[in-house]
């Protein structure tokens, strides 16, 4: 598995590739609960879009960093998963959790929409 960051002020992108099983989940979980942590995180987009394979560890990994991500009020959103990858967020309901979209440039601008309303608004 393979990580890759992108920090822009509040954002974070996190280009997940390879297989998010039992042998990566360690390591990927103490990478975003770390981002997740960081007082000036205020959204988290999750690009799955290279994720080729994931089993019950990975599921359990997002389930509890959307957890986290709650507790910490930042927004956590997942782009580019595969039909598969899909269908297992659907299963747990994690969709109803977390805004789902086809690609990360979705799922940036929606989340740049939030945050302009949480300005607008707050």
């Amino acid at each position: 598995m393979k990580m890759e960051i992108e920090r822009s002020r509040c954002m974070a992108l996190v280009k997940l590739t390879g297989e998010l099983d039992h042998h990566a989940c360690e390591k990927i979980r103490e990478d975003l609960d770390g981002i997740l942590r960081m007082s000036s995180t205020k959204a988290m987009v999750l690009d799955m879009s290279g994720v080729s394979f994931m089993d019950s560890s990975g599921m359990g990994l997002l389930l509890a960093r959307s957890r986290l991500a709650a507790d910490r009020s930042v927004s956590l959103v997942i782009a580019g998963a595969t039909p598969e990858v899909g269908k297992l967020i659907c299963m747990v309901s994690l969709d109803k959790q977390v805004p789902l979209f086809d690609t990360a440039e979705q799922a940036l601008e929606y989340v740049k929409n939030e945050r302009e309303q949480v300005r607008i608004n707050g």
